[in-house]
C-alpha cells in the first residue's frame, strides 16, 4: 500500500499529470465554455501583411476578369471610413514593396498591372509593364 502512494506522489508523475489536466481544461474552456466569436469585423481590421494578401487577390481577380470597378470595390474594402485612401494609393503602396522585398513575380505581375488600369504606374514598375519582368 505505502509503495503504491509513493509511485502516485511521484512528482514527475504529478507534473505530467498536472501539465495534461490544464490543456485539457483550456481546450474545454476555449472551445466549448466561452469559444470566441467574431463579429461586425471589416477587411481594414486584418494585419498588415494579411491586408497586402487581399491587394494581391484583388490584382489576381483583375487578372482573370478586366474587370477594374471590381476590383475597386474591394480595394475599398480596406479604406477605413476616418482615414480613406484610394484604391490606386493602395496598389501602389503594396506593389513597391513587393518590388522590392523581390516577392513572386507573379503576384507582382498582377499588381502592377492592376495599378496600370487603375492609372497609377511608378518607376519602380516600369520593367514590370506588360509582362515584362526584370
Amino acid at each position: 500500500m505505502n509503495d503504491r502512494r509513493g509511485w502516485l506522489l511521484d512528482p514527475r508523475l504529478l507534473l505530467i499529470g498536472g501539465a495534461l489536466l490544464g490543456i485539457g481544461l483550456g481546450l474545454v474552456i476555449g472551445w466549448l465554455v466561452w469559444p470566441v466569436t467574431y463579429y461586425d469585423t471589416d477587411v481594414y481590421d486584418l494585419r498588415a501583411d494579411y491586408q497586402d494578401e487581399f491587394v494581391v487577390m484583388a490584382g489576381a481577380l483583375y487578372a482573370l476578369e478586366r474587370d477594374v470597378g471590381a476590383a475597386r470595390q474591394w480595394l475599398a474594402l480596406l479604406s477605413e471610413p476616418q482615414t480613406p485612401r484610394s484604391a490606386e494609393s493602395i496598389v501602389v503602396e503594396v506593389a513597391e514593396r513587393y518590388i522590392a522585398r523581390g516577392a513572386s513575380p507573379t503576384d507582382i505581375g498582377h499588381l502592377v498591372s492592376l495599378a496600370e488600369a487603375l492609372g497609377s504606374v511608378t518607376t519602380p514598375m516600369q520593367p514590370y509593364l506588360s509582362g515584362q519582368q526584370p
